[in-house]
Parts: C-alpha cells; sequence; structure tokens
C-alpha cells in the first residue's frame, strides 16, 4: 500500500520534476523565473490574464489587424482558455513567470485526476511516469506561456472521465440509473462542452462519451450510432459559434470557410475543400525541415507515424505480430480506440485548423499525449518499448530543444529589472481606465517584442501584421526593428512620439480615428 501511495505522489509531481530537470540540465538550477513570455503569441496570454486578474476583462481591443470579438474584448482565443489562468492568477497572483507555474500546476493536477478516477496498478503508475517523460513537446510546452499545457491536461481529464464513466455505467446496466449516474453524466457532459471551447478538436471526445452513455441504457442502445454523430454535430456548431462571438478573427477560421463552401457550391465541392486542406496541412511535415529545432519535429512526426504504422499494422495481421489468427473482442477495442485518437486528432486538426509544421506539432501532440495515458492503461507493452526506444534515440535532439527554449528565455528574463522601469515609465503616459473607450484602452502593436509585457494591464493590443495602420487606437507600440517601416506612416498620420527607448517606442495618436465602435 505504501509503495503504491509514494508512486501516485511521483506520479502526480512528474510534470514538475520534469521541468526542474530541463532547467538543471540547461544550467538554470531550480530557477522557474527564467520561464518567462518570449514570444509575441506568449505575451498576448499573458497580458489578456493579467487584465482579468486586474480589471475582469481586458479594457481595450485585443486582436489582429484592427478586429476585435464581436461580444467582448477578448483576442484569437476567446474566454475560454483564459479562465482557469485566471483563477490560478487570482488565487496566487499574476506575475511574468506564472503562465509556465500554472501550465506545470494544470498537468500535475491532470495527472492526479487520471490517477483518481482509473486507479491504476503500481505496474501501471510506473508506465505513467516513464511515458510523461517521453512526452517532450508536452514538457517543453508546459514551461512557456501558451494554452497548450492546458489543453494537454484537459486531454488527460477527459481520458479519465471516458474510461471513468464507462466504469460506472457497465455496473448499473442491469439495475437500471440511479440519482448519482444522471448527476455523473451531466456535470461530465458540461466538462466536455467546456474542453471543445477551449480547443475544437476535443468534439472527438463527444462521439465517444455518447456511445457509452448509449450503450448503458436499454432505451438507446439500438439508436447510439445516430445519437452520438448528431450530439457531436450539434454540440461541435454550437461550440464553433460561441467561439466565434467571442474571438477576434484573425483569418476566416477553415470551418467557417468548409460550412460556406458546402452550402454555396455543393456537396462535391464542400468535400474537395475539406480534402485539399487535409492535404495541405499534411504537406507542411517534413521530416527534413531546415528550421529552428527541425530535428525534434521530425522526431516528433517519425514517432507519430511509427507507432500509428504499428497500430494499423497488429490489427491488420495479428498473427504475424503476436502468433495469433483472431484478436478479443477486448484487443479490437484498444487498437480502435488507439487508432481513433491518432488519427482522429490528425485529421481534425488538419481539416479545422492551418499551420505550419510546428503549429501541427504541438496541435496533435495534444492526441499523443492522450494516447499514451490511454497506453498506461493497458495491457499491451510492444507499443511502450517502441515509444521508449525512440525517444532514446531523439534524446539528443531533445536537449537542443530543451536548450533553445530556455535559452530564449533566460534572454528575455535578464531585461525584467528594465522591463519593470519601462513599465512604470509607460504607466506615465498610457492612461488606461475603465471609464474610457475601448479603442482609448487600445494599442495598435508594430513588430514582435517580449517588451509588450510592459504594456500597463488592461490595454488591448492589437498586432499590426497586415502592413497598414491602426487610426482607432488611441496609441501604438513600435519595436525598433520595424522603426523605418512604420515610424514615418505614423508621423504622417497624426501619432507623436511619447516614450522610446532601445527596444521600442511608444506613440500616441492625436486624431480621433473612425467608429470607436464598442463591439
Amino acid at each position: 500500500m505504501l509503495k503504491k501511495r509514494v508512486l501516485q505522489a511521483a506520479a502526480v509531481v512528474t510534470p514538475f520534476l520534469c521541468a526542474i530537470f530541463v532547467l538543471m540540465i540547461t544550467g538554470h538550477g531550480v530557477d522557474f523565473s527564467i520561464l518567462v513570455p518570449a514570444w509575441n503569441d506568449e505575451t498576448g496570454w499573458f497580458s489578456q490574464v493579467a487584465a482579468m486578474v486586474e480589471y475582469g476583462h481586458p479594457l481595450g481591443y485585443y486582436g489582429y489587424n484592427g478586429t476585435h470579438a464581436a461580444v467582448g474584448t477578448f483576442g484569437p482565443w476567446g474566454i475560454a482558455p483564459l479562465i482557469p489562468y485566471w483563477l490560478f492568477g487570482s488565487v496566487f497572483g499574476w506575475h511574468v513567470w506564472s503562465m509556465a507555474l500554472a501550465n506545470i500546476s494544470f498537468l500535475c493536477l491532470a495527472v492526479g485526476i487520471f490517477i483518481l478516477l482509473t486507479k491504476p496498478s503500481c505496474r501501471q503508475l510506473g508506465w505513467i511516469i516513464g511515458m510523461y517523460c517521453c512526452l517532450n513537446i508536452t514538457v517543453g510546452y508546459s514551461m512557456t506561456a501558451m494554452s497548450e499545457g492546458l489543453r494537454y491536461s484537459l486531454g488527460i481529464v477527459l481520458l479519465a472521465i471516458l474510461l471513468y464513466l464507462s466504469r460506472c455505467l457497465r455496473s448499473c446496466k442491469e439495475e437500471g440509473w440511479r440519482k448519482k449516474q444522471y448527476i455523473l453524466v451531466i456535470v461530465l457532459a458540461f466538462v466536455m462542452f467546456y474542453a471543445v471551447n477551449v480547443y475544437l478538436v476535443f468534439a472527438l471526445a463527444i462521439p465517444a462519451f455518447c456511445w457509452i452513455v448509449c450503450s448503458h441504457t436499454r432505451r438507446f442502445c439500438k439508436f447510439r450510432i445516430p445519437i452520438s454523430v448528431g450530439v457531436t454535430l450539434l454540440l461541435s456548431f454550437a461550440a464553433n459559434y460561441l467561439i466565434g462571438l467571442v474571438t477576434a478573427p484573425y483569418t476566416t477560421s477553415t470551418l467557417a470557410n468548409m460550412i460556406n463552401t458546402f452550402r454555396e457550391e455543393g456537396l462535391y465541392r464542400g468535400m474537395y475543400f475539406a480534402a485539399d486542406t487535409l492535404f495541405h496541412n499534411l504537406q507542411t511535415v517534413n521530416l527534413f525541415l531546415q528550421e529552428k529545432n527541425g530535428e525534434v519535429l521530425a522526431w516528433f512526426f517519425t514517432k507519430y507515424v511509427a507507432v500509428t504504422a504499428f497500430l494499423i499494422w497488429q490489427m491488420i495481421a495479428p498473427e504475424r505480430t503476436s502468433g495469433r489468427n483472431r484478436m478479443s473482442w477486448k484487443q479490437i477495442r484498444y487498437y480502435a480506440v488507439s487508432l481513433y485518437i491518432l488519427l482522429g486528432f490528425l485529421v481534425g486538426y488538419c481539416l479545422l485548423y492551418t499551420g505550419s509544421g510546428w503549429t501541427l506539432c504541438r496541435g496533435i501532440n495534444t492526441g499523443f499525449t492522450i494516447f499514451l495515458f490511454y497506453l498506461c492503461s493497458c495491457k499491451e507493452h510492444k507499443i511502450k518499448k517502441i515509444v521508449i526506444l525512440l525517444s532514446l534515440v531523439s534524446v539528443m535532439s531533445t536537449y537542443g530543444y530543451y536548450s533553445s527554449l530556455t535559452a530564449e528565455r533566460q534572454t528575455t528574463a535578464e531585461s525584467l529589472e528594465h522591463l519593470e522601469e519601462d513599465r512604470e515609465r509607460i504607466a506615465e503616459v498610457v492612461q488606461i481606465s475603465p471609464e474610457k473607450d475601448r479603442w482609448e484602452n487600445t494599442i495598435a502593436c508594430y513588430g514582435d517584442s517580449p517588451a509588450s509585457v510592459a504594456i500597463p494591464a488592461g490595454a488591448g493590443l492589437n498586432a499590426m501584421m497586415n502592413g497598414g495602420v491602426e487610426l482607432r487606437a488611441r496609441y501604438a507600440f513600435v519595436s525598433q526593428k520595424v522603426r523605418g517601416r512604420y515610424l514615418e506612416m505614423l508621423l504622417q498620420n497624426g501619432h507623436s512620439v511619447i516614450y522610446e527607448n532601445d527596444s521600442f517606442l511608444i506613440l500616441w495618436n492625436n486624431v480621433d480615428g473612425g467608429d470607436n465602435d464598442e463591439g
């Protein structure tokens, strides 16, 4: 019993220990304060949560190229994924390294929930610890100010919910449902719908949820396929609609384009658009990328393809891989669920989103994380050994990935003292107030700079990436790297410089812009 408790505790803190291990091997000791925002997207996440902690919501418009949400002031990710970080910040305070600490904490909590609901054996707990250490992308992104840590955590929790639900309902199939089972299903349905609003690909969990519930309900057992499909479509479209209301569009969503194509050009053109989108995203996978950290990206995709191929091979040729001519229903279910998770997240992501190889990697790594935890709950060991072997082979590229990740954050962390000075001076010239109009509280950003974390909490950051200028925003933030491209243009349009240092300039818009709509 003591051994099991120790292993449970070790598994729960594994995400925290992995982060410490990465910091130590890259020469940073146990210094979480270096895990500060270093990318443009990271500063956007950090700043929006800072606004929520300070005011409850951003006072200005977050978005791209002057866009903003139809409802509210949040950016291209909406409000759903920000809520857990807001709760974390409200309890523990919000500092520049808080988002990374929140991600690590969410993963520890998710592992704890998985253990609580699935009740793994000592051997399975050992596999959970080992498999998590093989998730180098999950470990890496847990140490950033991005939302991937929350996504991976939700994926683990959703898997635990489905496994727990299946076990609970199986016991009451003959006796009939009781109040406890009804409450359980309702609560878990809301959790799942929230997860879909955080990451639309989590809609893949809805048919599994419906299938489990219907399979253990006499009245709906015969109709589980149409019910699963119907509920999935209904909730997916509802979630997509809600997400569209509270997000500032960067580009028209792939799903919206797909729906419009089906509606306006018919079934054939719609299917062609879907297939073209799928293959376009798959083409971003290049095992010989020359970009930064291309090796770790190549190894991730190699691992993903190798595991998927091995699953398919075992399923179609069991006699060659295990000496059996036929598989039991339990084995068939294991392979089917595994392929559903891996291929489902790959196809689902490629149909709903678009982006570079790294964007695809961090997206489908959600499915890979879920798959490895599902693997830990099963008795199959061959694939576990393949995952560990490939992870050991790619250890050198993984070290380079971790070193690069911590090095760029250290560079930003070393300038925190100067950023704090900038924050005080900027607060004197950039007046942000709940009484002001939203565009009065908005800063148009030109160029990428981690120094944008020095912007006062509550200000809306609207990133201008189309080469134009936004005249409705009262302030402008210009990185010195793009000074020559934008400064003259802004000065000619009524802006004046109110603060400048070696990294960036702050300008004030002297002329009232166009319609200062309230959204």
